[in-house]
């Protein structure tokens, strides 16, 4: 069982080192705030909050990492942890291939701590802006010295709608463990139904999720959850963070039910454009998924009869774009990942800052907004 958990290991090493993946951008934030919880196996309580997440993305790799942890007291503390990347590549167009390690980790005072790891392969059908996959996994699970093996198999599907992700699955797991509070360790297995929206802006993001499980054998016969989360940006790099819900029973990685409400500062490297300017004036860019990976540029104004764009991910070299007659300017383009600078031109005049954009001064002396593609 312990050889097994060098499988994940090997293959974010390898996501890491893969060949032309192209360019990759790191994202790292931090958390600081304040919950409520009321856990099963733990007394209600109110607890300071650290939480620390790191994302690696390129165009065919993917690596992301977090850790939590909360105090109620000087002796109450839980902590967890959870690594999780992605290898993927084409089998044709519109279909592709995806390799995904998991490893996590669940400790509580005066608890066994509990470990997990997995790795799925799954088969993708579409693109980023809607799709479908398909895979099964294994792995081990363990409580303290308890270890035991785990399979999984999931499908789940996803559509985005300018500025709305739309995203539903369900999973199988089987596995045997001691996890739901047994004396002993019995066979689980569930199946669980999830869905999910979420809505970014460019200044506050508000996201939401549900989800009911069938059980058997060891686990519950049935329960459900939900959650909601919202981020306003105080400025470019500190947003307001409010949440609430009560999660499910996370049986591979040991993380028992949860009823929250919380609240938390984030510092984060990435730019996001603050509350103050959600009023904007002038022309405003977004950037929504398109098919096959590609991503189109779209430019909101009422202003002028042409709309040109430069930007890093066009060489600094000016691009026209499309109208459509109703205040809205287009093109489509490949984007890596990762945080880029833009400019806008109408009719020809001097390059101008998309109002809806933080703005700061290139190495030539003007001035370009900065945007941020997931």
């Amino acid at each position: 069982m312990r050889r097994a958990r060098l499988i994940p290991l090997a293959v974010v090493c390898a996501s890491v080192l893969l060949p032309r993946v192209g360019r990759a951008q790191w994202t790292v934030s931090a958390e600081l705030g304040a919950a409520h919880l009321r856990q099963t196996g733990i007394q209600e309580s109110s607890a300071a909050t650290l939480g620390l997440n790191a994302d690696w993305t390129a165009n065919r790799a993917s690596l992301h990492g977090s850790l939590l942890g909360a105090r109620a007291s000087e002796n109450r503390w839980t902590g967890q942890g959870l690594v999780l990347g992605s290898v993927s590549g084409p089998i044709r167009r519109g279909v592709s291939w995806e390799l995904v390690p998991v490893a996590g980790f669940f400790a509580e005072t005066n608890g066994l701590p509990t470990v997990s790891d997995e790795l799925v392969g799954r088969l993708r059908l579409g693109s980023g802006a809607r799709g479908a996959a398909i895979g099964a996994g294994a792995g081990t699970t363990s409580l303290g010295s308890d270890a035991h093996g785990l399979f999984l198999a999931e499908a789940d599907g996803w559509r985005v709608v300018g500025r709305e992700q739309l995203t539903a699955g369900v999973s199988y797991v089987d596995t045997r463990s001691a996890l739901f509070r047994q004396l002993a360790a019995i066979p689980v297995r569930y199946a669980d139904l999830i869905g999910g929206w979420r809505h970014d802006a460019p200044s506050w993001s508000l996201s939401a999720s549900a989800g009911v499980r069938r059980g058997w054998s060891g686990a519950p016969s049935s329960d459900s959850w939900g959650s909601v989360e919202g981020t306003a940006w105080l400025g470019e790099h500190l947003g307001l963070v409010i949440g609430g819900g009560r999660t499910v029973e996370d049986v591979t990685r040991g993380v028992p039910r949860t009823t929250f409400v919380s609240v938390a500062l984030r510092i984060t490297n990435a730019v996001h454009a603050p509350v103050s300017r959600a009023r904007v004036t002038g022309p405003q860019l977004s950037v929504v998924p398109g098919a096959d990976g590609a991503r189109t540029v779209v430019v909101t104004t009422r202003e002028g009869a042409t709309v040109e764009l430069i930007a890093d991910f066009t060489d600094w070299q000016p691009i026209a774009l499309t109208g459509d007659g109703r205040g809205q300017w287009r093109a489509t383009r490949e984007i890596a990942p990762g945080l880029h600078r833009v400019a806008l031109r109408i009719d020809g005049g001097r390059w101008i800052v998309p109002g809806n954009l933080p703005r700061v001064t290139d190495d030539l002396g003007g001035d370009v907004g900065l945007i941020t593609i997931p």
